[in-house]
């Protein structure tokens, strides 16, 4: 049985220009990659840092709690926030496309042997691949024929 690490907690929001996800990593310095954001080890220090974010930089900015392997990789312990961490699930862009960002399989892989997460993740990836895009004003959806 292996022992439950030490929970960390890290400040995210959703950029106020550009509509990505961002991450704490110092005083009004935000980052879009997960490894690269600052992981307070007590959660009234992030509650104290979120009450001072700027609402001209960023929107909805709240605490996510994270786990921190060996080599201090961080990785959020809820599967919300390892799709919002990997960047858009339908086709690869901005985090996905970058290659020094991890994907969300690779993420959800590290769970401990949570196959319901790799599971959902598979269904919202082929949900979003159904999906085409919008035209005319509507949204049309391809659903496969059974």
């Amino acid at each position: 049985m292996t022992t439950p690490s030490q929970p960390y907690y890290v400040i995210t929001a959703n950029h106020l220009f550009n509509g990505e996800v961002v991450f704490w990593a110092d005083a009004d310095q935000w980052q879009y990659l997960l490894s690269e954001a600052y992981a307070f080890d007590d959660k009234d220090d992030a509650d104290d840092n979120l009450s001072r974010v700027r609402a001209d930089q960023v929107v909805g900015a709240y605490v996510i709690m994270v786990e921190k392997d060996a080599s201090q990789q961080i990785t959020p312990t809820h599967l919300r926030e390892a799709i919002r961490a990997s960047g858009p699930s339908n086709y690869f862009h901005g985090k996905q496309h970058d290659r020094n960002a991890p994907h969300l399989s690779d993420r959800l892989q590290d769970q401990k042997g949570e196959q319901s997460c790799i599971s959902i993740a598979t269904l919202i990836i082929t949900i979003s691949a159904s999906v085409s895009v919008f035209s005319a004003n509507r949204l049309t959806v391809a659903l496969p024929a059974y």
